[in-house]
């Protein structure tokens, strides 16, 4: 039996003011129940946009817990990009207050396995990858 009335759980990471969760949300297939920023500016903008404060950091381990902890199906993250695009410094995974925050993703999505996941295109990604920390 197909459940065609069936919402996908979303968690939303460095959600900013939930721009990927409102692409996903106005399918009217896909429901958010829990998001993770650390911007205080964008925490009240996502407050006052979806009536919810995302303050959570996506690196400690506290939140990773609390992720394990919920069922969800997809994974959508937007994370820093300012490391890996053609604009910022091109540090890549050099950059360890943003470059390294992919490692985050990849951990929660590692001990969650969600059906599938959205990582914000950024097209210094690849290059970021180095040797000694590849995927």
């Amino acid at each position: 039996m197909i459940l065609r009335d069936r919402k996908y759980k979303t968690l939303d990471l460095f959600c900013g003011i939930g721009g990927i969760r409102r692409g996903f949300e106005l399918t009217d297939k896909f429901t958010n129940i829990l998001s993770a920023e650390i911007d205080k500016y964008a925490c009240m903008t996502y407050e006052h946009l979806y009536g919810e404060n995302p303050q959570n950091d996506v690196t400690s381990e506290a939140f990773k817990e609390k992720v394990q902890n919920i069922d969800y199906d997809v994974l959508l993250a937007g994370f820093p990009c300012q490391s890996f695009s053609i604009a910022g410094a091109k540090k890549g995974f050099e950059d360890t207050t943003r470059g390294t925050l992919f490692f985050d993703v990849a951990d929660i999505l590692k001990r969650t396995k969600p059906k599938t996941f959205l990582l914000e295109n950024v097209e210094g990604l690849l290059r970021g990858m180095t040797r000694e920390r590849p995927f």
